[in-house]
């Protein structure tokens, strides 16, 4: 359990540290880039030109500056984009999420607003045309090394916006809606990852300019007929990949969740009994002297003589001398309360019975809330397993048994 635990955790933390560098590159990218929407602050189109230039060995100059021109595709589109990159390893991190919830959901706001404005910069990009494969390359140049011509990479990106329409949308209803915390974190990283794909598909062009270079020499990918397929290849390779390592990360979260219930929850065992008498003060020692809990059925105890029968006590207290003449209207009452007494054998079976009856009862190892009614169902998984639920959910987790299956 403990090795499985330690792969799930690296697995996630991998994804985090791959996501925080992602948006720091996107970041960077967009403030930076000689083509990015900030240099209609910063840059003269020469300057832009000139620096864009530099990158024409891996991409066409039009690709890099295209933008400059279409102001609202900038301000909807490019901008949002890096106040999203900015804000999301800081949404996705559980220290800083727990430490200050009241800022998490603010910042969360802001972080769905301007995935909101990236999707209406996205339909501008599809109305004014430009798409890399109608602009920024020339009819007929070839558009991948294994899709077929006919392939619709417009379609594909129309799909790829779509997923990351639907991720928020879901990441979304589930903690507005719902309540629930698990589901609103699964499809949060699903939402970035969609995001993140346009920074992880520069990641292989830069990765396919390199190799070529290894294999061929300097330059052998910098015609338009190398840098087209290699553009659009990686895009399929970075929308698939985040894709995949997203749902790698919900799906060892899931596991780590259930490790852990598994660790925590225990069967509960409940012991009914009818004696309702304080043990606490009585022995458990057959050996030594005293009343004993483990009594046998039928018998008493009497200082000096230990366990006796009703008989037995009988003939012992009429032997003793100095024991008080009983009037017969007493030996009428206490020969009827005997008469009354259960047999021996009989309560002795009843004891065991009582004594040996039990209740298991097997806890689910995830709290699905749309199952439970009452609160009071919830307190069946005990203090600490309620804890972490209310912890993963970002409540407050103290207070006693009650009060946490009520704030749960």
């Amino acid at each position: 359990m403990l090795a499985a635990m330690r792969s799930t955790t690296r697995v996630l933390l991998v994804g985090y540290l791959a996501t925080a560098a992602l948006c720091a590159q996107m970041v960077l990218w967009i403030w930076l880039s000689p083509g990015s929407c900030s240099t209609l602050f910063r840059l003269s189109d020469a300057g832009a030109k000139r620096a864009a230039r530099r990158l024409g060995a891996v991409v066409p100059a039009s690709l890099v500056l295209k933008y400059r021109e279409h102001a609202v595709v900038c301000f909807t589109h490019v901008l949002p984009a890096s106040a999203w990159s900015l804000l999301a390893p800081f949404q996705l991190h559980p220290g800083w999420r727990k430490r200050y919830l009241s800022a998490h959901r603010w910042t969360g706001r802001v972080f769905f607003a301007a995935s909101a404005s990236m999707l209406y910069g996205y339909f501008e990009i599809h109305k004014r045309g430009l798409h890399f494969h109608l602009t920024d390359f020339a009819p007929g140049t070839r558009g991948s090394f294994w899709l077929p011509a006919s392939f619709p990479f417009v379609w594909f990106e129309h799909v790829c916006a779509a997923w990351f329409a639907y991720a928020g949308a879901r990441a979304l209803f589930a903690i507005v809606v719902r309540r629930d915390v698990a589901r609103h974190r699964f499809w949060t990283w699903r939402h970035v990852a969609a995001g993140l794909s346009v920074a992880l598909q520069r990641v292989f062009v830069f990765a396919h300019h390199a190799l070529f270079a290894l294999a061929r020499g300097d330059g052998a990918a910098a015609t338009p007929g190398m840098q087209k397929p290699i553009f659009a290849d990686s895009l399929v390779y970075g929308a698939c990949a985040a894709v995949a390592f997203a749902e790698a990360c919900v799906r060892d979260a899931k596991r780590r969740t259930s490790l852990n219930a598994a660790k925590v929850s225990k069967p509960s065992v409940v012991v009914s009994n009818d004696d309702d008498s304080d043990d606490s003060d009585e022995k458990d020692d057959d050996d030594g002297p005293g009343p004993r809990r483990n009594a046998p059925a039928g018998e008493v105890y009497i200082a000096g003589k230990g366990y006796v029968g009703r008989e037995k006590k009988k003939a012992l207290r009429e032997a003793d001398p100095s024991r008080p003449t009983t009037p017969p209207e007493d030996e009428a009452a206490a020969k009827a309360n005997d008469d009354a007494s259960p047999p021996a054998e009989e309560t002795k079976k009843t004891t065991t019975t009582t004594r040996t009856t039990t209740k298991t009862t097997e806890l689910p190892a995830e709290i699905i809330l749309a199952d439970y009614s009452r609160a009071k169902e919830l307190e069946a998984f005990g203090l600490d397993r309620l804890k972490r639920e209310l912890l993963e959910r970002g409540l407050k987790c103290g207070g006693a048994l009650a009060g946490r299956a009520d704030r749960l």
